[in-house]
């Protein structure tokens, strides 16, 4: 499922449409068989960009944007939704 946040990099306000996957803790007691690793958290970022509004026609800036912008971005969502801050 897609999520929408604002984020603001560089006195600049983006909106950002990503998928979020939480953390999930493995499982390390028990028999060997019932065991599995720890899964991280995932966050893809689907586009971004300056407004989102039906009036107008957003244009994606995931393809024009530095890949230090977008890892910031991408930062500032995983801190978000591991904050719980929504």
């Amino acid at each position: 499922m897609s999520l929408i946040k604002q984020v603001e990099v560089s006195d600049v306000e983006f909106a950002v449409v990503f998928t979020y996957t939480p953390y999930k803790p493995g499982k390390f007691t028990g028999p060997w068989e019932d065991s599995y690793p720890d899964e991280p958290a995932d966050l893809e970022l689907e586009g971004v960009y300056l407004h989102l509004s039906p009036a107008c026609h957003d244009v994606d800036l995931t393809c024009v944007l530095s890949d230090k912008v977008l890892d910031k971005i991408t930062e500032k969502l995983l801190d978000m939704m591991e904050s719980g801050d929504e």
